[in-house]
């Protein structure tokens, strides 16, 4: 079966920025932590942990769109 040329996956999700990125918001790492108390191994992903994540799922990272809340969008395409 070959996939769509212009299928998206569209996942609204938090994302963690790069750590060493300057001006984070801290808000989403007590998020992360609040996670990590509450269900033992849930985090929030970080952009890299997204793409092996899709990657390992047959698709194609193509990238993150942030809005002014929490949420994220990670977009991916399906690989051929």
């Amino acid at each position: 079966m070959t996939a769509n040329p212009k299928s998206k996956l569209m996942i609204g999700e938090c994302s963690i920025p790069d750590p060493n990125r300057v001006g984070v918001p801290s808000t989403i790492y007590k998020i992360d932590l609040q996670m990590m108390n509450l269900f033992g191994d849930a985090m929030e992903r970080t952009p890299q942990q997204w793409k092996d994540l899709m990657e390992e799922a047959d698709f194609s990272f193509v990238t993150i769109h942030p809005t002014r809340s929490l949420i994220h969008f990670v977009e991916a395409t399906p690989l051929p």
